[in-house]
């Protein structure tokens, strides 16, 4: 019984780096867990890794940059509505 229980600092560390092909864990006192490592993946756009970094700095700096607009508009567009519900209060 005291085989499969563990702390978990010892299942963390298993997880990150396991020492076999899988590890087991006892789950209660009918169930038991394998953690294994996931496959390699097979969806890879391997024609994207053709591009470097210094290729894909003008997409990512323009993709930022609308980011920021959006964000910026929308912050006054809020700061418009409370100045409006303020200046009306005020004046009615």
């Amino acid at each position: 019984m005291r085989r499969f229980q563990k702390s978990w600092l010892d299942i963390v560390i298993e997880i990150i780096r396991p020492p076999k092909d899988y590890a087991c864990y006892k789950w209660d006192e009918n169930h038991m867990i394998k953690i294994r490592r996931a496959p390699e993946p097979r969806d890879i756009l391997w024609e994207n890794l053709e591009f470097c970094d210094r290729e894909k700095a003008p997409t990512k700096l323009f993709s930022y940059l609308m980011t920021s607009l959006v964000i910026f508009t929308c912050f006054g567009i809020v700061l418009l509505i409370n100045w409006a519900q303020v200046f009306l209060k005020v004046k009615g």
